[in-house]
């Protein structure tokens, strides 16, 4: 048994420690799934790990959702080996602790080393991805399509970004009409953002003075757009507020939930060392 009044103020502390513990593996549970199932972030995503080449947030987030769910087991060992008083049970509680740490700091520190490359690369990868995939009826096409809607933007730096893309060869031909997709357009009040993959004219404010000022505008002929009828604004800086605020989101959880185990660390590591040989 323990025994001694430090040893019992760690078991104490320890079984409140891992009930926090558990809130915080729901915690943990609840962002990663959220990263996954959000309509809105599945969106961005696509587009992301499309133009990046690498989905390292949404690793990040299963890496969160495997160590949320293994969190709950981890915490049983911490209860039941603090409650007994059991070394063994307590070893498995650190060991195990240790890998949860390591792993939510690894989701972390992937965001935050990527970060800053994913932003450089990204402006660049969207365009790429514009010219050479926007047109093929994927769900890349109907994750743009909702970006610009939603975000009342186009293409990634400008309107430009579509001048020599197959999606122009495919829609347009000799005819020049739909130079831009129609999500590139102001919609009415009223139209939702589920109609943008297929918004049609009579869903749009102007279609005519969208198309023939995306024209002129593509063309060098005018540097000016009216923004009533035409997104004005490229997605890239939207895209990439996103992503810069969820990965401050990832980082802050793996790293600062990780510093809060060090805590119920130390109290595992204090009861181990003062429970006795006889073990109830």
């Amino acid at each position: 048994m323990a025994i001694g009044c430090g040893p019992k103020c760690a078991k104490v502390l320890l079984i409140i420690f891992n009930f926090i513990f558990w809130l915080s593996g729901a915690a943990i549970l609840g962002v990663g799934i959220y990263l996954i199932v959000d309509t809105t972030i599945v969106r961005y995503l696509e587009i992301i790990q499309v133009s990046s080449n690498d989905p390292y947030l949404k690793t990040a987030a299963f890496i969160l959702i495997g160590i949320g769910a293994f969190v709950f087991v981890v915490g049983f060992f911490g209860c039941c080996g603090a409650i007994k008083e059991s070394k063994c049970m307590l070893g498995m509680y650190i060991f195990f602790l240790v890998i949860v740490m390591a792993g939510e700091l690894a989701a972390g520190v992937l965001v935050a080393v990527y970060k800053d490359k994913i932003t450089k690369e990204l402006q660049k990868g969207m365009q790429t991805q514009i010219k050479e995939k926007y047109g093929n009826g994927t769900a890349f096409d109907a994750a743009w399509d909702l970006l610009q809607f939603e975000r009342k933007c186009c293409g990634a730096k400008d309107i430009k970004d579509y001048d020599g893309a197959i999606y122009k060869d495919m829609k347009t031909g000799s005819t020049k009409n739909d130079i831009i997709p129609r999500s590139c357009c102001v919609a009415k009040d009223g139209v939702k953002a589920e109609k943008a993959p297929s918004l049609t004219n009579d869903d749009l404010k102007d279609y005519t003075t969208c198309i023939k000022q995306a024209d002129n505008f593509i063309a060098g002929t005018t540097d000016t757009l009216n923004a009533k009828v035409i997104h004005t604004k490229g997605c890239y800086n939207q895209v990439k507020a996103w992503f810069e605020r969820y990965s401050i989101i990832l980082i802050g959880v793996g790293c600062g939930i990780a510093g809060l185990e060090i805590i119920g660390f130390i109290f595992a590591i204090c009861l181990c060392r003062n429970i006795g040989e006889e073990v109830d």
